[in-house]
């Protein structure tokens, strides 16, 4: 049995798409149930999906914050993951090298061999593309009072957004450590992914491969100005992170993160969240089975 948790805010009407969803399914000739959930409601879902009597997999219809959700509740289950992606950037879809056309993507899950892909962790909140500290979260708790104030569209609210916030920008006291070392900057954000973001893909994806086994840290060098920390959070914001003079870059399987507070606000996969200092970060490899394409040799 496949189950589709379909986001009731992806993609329109939620009803038509529900029904158009299951008829590709039942074209396929796979049983299917597709359940239309409240954004706020995937993960309460995903938990009593998991319990049904001989489950096949659960699919994920939405953008990466529905995707996220669910990888979060399937993480070292076994049960696998599909990926219809209905979202605005559809990050880890993408770079999973997944079509984001409804039927291609459809046919490709009742095709395609799971293969194992690696999640990143904090505080054991799972995220599957990045997680960021700072302005980062400032910009989305930001952008998300603009677009309820002026019914902005989500792309112009979020450029509005990062201007207002890069310009009363403000640098955070922050240590990091891993088991070897600490480092202590003042920075204005702190931004680690699940994997590295690589450079060489100049479209469409961002990381070569999601099965590396380990996080990358993104800080800003002291004294960036202005104009580099937009340019950075535009980047971040829309996945294209890149290697640069102005940004130092680390690889390494777990952090710990503090900035000298008890909580400390927390974006993963673009949801803010409020959690208790300090912040552990960790990758857990191969904890997610995906329907994907085996990516092809380096």
């Amino acid at each position: 049995m496949w189950i589709v948790l379909l986001n009731e805010g992806a993609g329109g009407v939620c009803t038509e798409l529900a029904v158009r969803i299951h008829d590709l399914f039942h074209a396929a000739g796979q049983p299917v149930v597709v359940r239309c959930v409240s954004g706020d409601g995937i993960e309460a879902a995903a938990r009593v999906a998991l319990a049904t009597p001989d489950i096949r997999a659960i699919i994920a219809a939405g953008g990466d914050g529905t995707v996220s959700a669910v990888a979060g509740v399937l993480a070292d289950t076994g049960i696998p993951l599909g990926i219809l992606p209905l979202g605005t950037r559809n990050h880890f879809a993408r770079d999973l090298g997944l079509p984001l056309a409804l039927d291609a993507a459809i046919a490709l899950a009742v095709t395609a061999i799971s293969r194992r892909v690696d999640v990143g962790e904090v505080n054991g909140r799972v995220f599957v593309n990045n997680s960021s500290v700072g302005l980062y979260p400032d910009v989305i708790e930001e952008r998300s009072r603009h677009r309820w104030r002026r019914r902005a569209g989500k792309l112009f609210a979020t450029f509005r957004a990062t201007w207002r916030v890069v310009r009363s920008a403000r640098r955070r006291h922050v240590l990091l450590a891993t088991r070897e070392k600490g480092l202590v900057r003042d920075v204005p954000f702190v931004f680690i992914g699940n994997n590295d973001y690589d450079p060489r893909f100049i479209t469409g994806r961002s990381r070569a491969k999601l099965d590396g086994g380990e996080l990358s840290l993104w800080v800003p060098k002291r004294g960036a100005s202005r104009r580099i920390l937009l340019q950075y959070l535009l980047r971040a914001l829309v996945g294209r992170l890149q290697k640069a003079p102005d940004l130092e870059h680390a690889l390494l399987p777990e952090l710990w993160l503090d900035m000298g507070k008890p909580r400390v606000r927390v974006a993963t996969d673009g949801e803010v969240v409020r959690m208790r200092a300090p912040l552990h970060y960790r990758v857990r490899p191969g904890a997610l089975r995906v329907f994907a394409p085996v990516p092809e040799p380096a």
